[in-house]
């Protein structure tokens, strides 16, 4: 019997090819392409809907956000309480997601439940009535919340990253105030339900064990509401309007860290520069191994961790660094920030260093599509932008055969000196 060698690491294949298979669609009565991904070893499936129904929509600021997470307040015929023990009886979760452009609606159910599911959620769908006595116990937690979240370095340096980022009254840029909270009212959810919820523009992804049965039981429901896929609101100018000034401070005193964010506008999705940054990325924090993490973490020992994105809206796409060290050293962590990166733009990478790069990337994506569930999150990633599955292969080639020049090119676009925004708060 050949015995182990535990001292020589085991040899490791490098990945050249993933398989993404097509979804498949399903036209619904009221015309609605329905996207499903029929996979799985478990008789479970999730329908999400996706609303073009965001932060961008809204009349008065928070009117979207409580609205998706009042629908399950109570309808014309359940109470919160009997919706929330109607799914639980058959062990399904509804998940509500508001989120800055899109926001999302996900059922969790066993395929023998759904029909006794879906009858549950279409009354959520198409019959919230947002109860006064709901609303006043989600502004209370609310306001609880906001106040705890203030105390907290890491929060006090996000807001006021993207204030300066985007600007108070842009929706990626405002934070929500007490007083924000204070002014929702049934009306304002009720208004914003009918004209974005009820009625809205609406994408739809269901993953899991789908076969006809559950399509049609989803039709039945689904398929008679009133939804569209082509009438997209009108929503907010989302065009940024930054700060002048590049260095910002938060002060709070009694704290014994400093949350640091460092960040720029970049590209979205849809550019053809968009995924060499995003392989530049991780190798300057897009993983534990990056280089932010050796120097930051590994070396100078200033942080747990560290990490860099490349983040990608509808509209506009931004780079963003954060981390949390000591009060005493956030300058030396700062200065090493700014370091790292502009060392992506004076001296090519080594080929050793990219490739373990590429192989990271590489077994990222292939577990990203490890399931239907998750390659439910990746397909709503492409439609958002208009995109279908091609663009994975060209990312997968991308990954492949991108060379270090190229990759100090983009940097040398994208990272250049001065042209960052840092927000610093804590004890200062």
């Amino acid at each position: 019997m050949e015995i182990l060698n535990r001292k020589q690491a085991p040899v490791y294949k490098t990945i050249e090819h993933i398989e993404i298979p097509e979804p498949k669609i399903y036209n619904l009565k009221n015309g609605l392409p329905l996207y499903y991904i029929n996979d799985g070893t478990q008789e479970v499936i999730r329908i999400e809907l996706c609303f073009n129904a965001g932060y961008g929509h809204e009349s008065q600021r928070m009117q979207a956000n409580a609205s998706f997470n009042l629908l399950n307040s109570g309808t014309a015929t359940r109470t919160s309480m009997q919706i929330a023990e109607d799914l639980d009886y058959y062990g399904s979760y509804l998940e509500l997601s508001p989120q800055k452009e899109n926001s999302y609606i996900t059922l969790y159910s066993l395929n023998k439940h759904l029909n006794s599911v879906l009858p549950v959620f279409a009354d959520v769908l198409s019959g919230a009535i947002y109860p006064g006595k709901e609303i006043d116990t989600y502004k209370q937690n609310a306001i609880q919340k906001l106040n705890v979240n203030n105390q907290k370095v890491s929060n006090r340096s996000a807001r006021k990253f993207n204030q300066v980022m985007f600007g108070e009254n842009n929706p990626f840029g405002y934070a929500e105030t007490e007083a924000d909270l204070q002014a929702i009212t049934p009306e304002l959810l009720k208004a914003f339900y009918i004209n974005y919820i009820k009625s809205g523009s609406v994408s739809i992804i269901v993953a899991g064990k789908v076969g006809p049965e559950q399509l049609a039981a989803i039709d039945d429901y689904i398929g008679s509401m009133p939804f569209t896929s082509n009438n997209i609101p009108t929503i907010v100018n989302l065009a940024p309007t930054p700060a002048v000034e590049l260095s910002h401070r938060v002060e709070m005193e009694g704290t014994v860290q400093c949350a640091i964010r460092v960040g720029k506008m970049a590209v979205n999705k849809p550019h053809p520069d968009y995924q060499a940054l995003k392989i530049l990325n991780t190798l300057l924090g897009g993983y534990f191994g990056s280089r932010l993490m050796s120097n930051i973490r590994e070396d100078k020992g200033y942080t747990y961790g560290i990490g860099s994105w490349i983040i990608s809206r509808q509209d506009l796409g931004y780079f963003a660094v954060s981390t949390e060290v000591g009060a005493d050293v956030y300058q030396d962590a700062l200065k090493e920030i700014y370091y790292e990166i502009d060392l992506l733009t004076t001296e090519l990478i080594e080929e050793d260093e990219l490739e373990v790069v590429r192989n990271y990337k590489m077994g990222s994506l292939l577990k990203g599509f490890d399931g239907p569930f998750s390659r439910a999150d990746k397909l709503r990633g492409l439609l958002n932008y208009g995109l279908d599955t091609s663009y994975y292969d060209v990312y997968i080639k991308k990954i492949l055969t991108i060379k270090p020049e190229e990759l100090h090119d983009v940097a040398k676009r994208y990272l250049q000196a001065g042209s960052f925004y840092d927000v610093v708060a804590g004890k200062i």
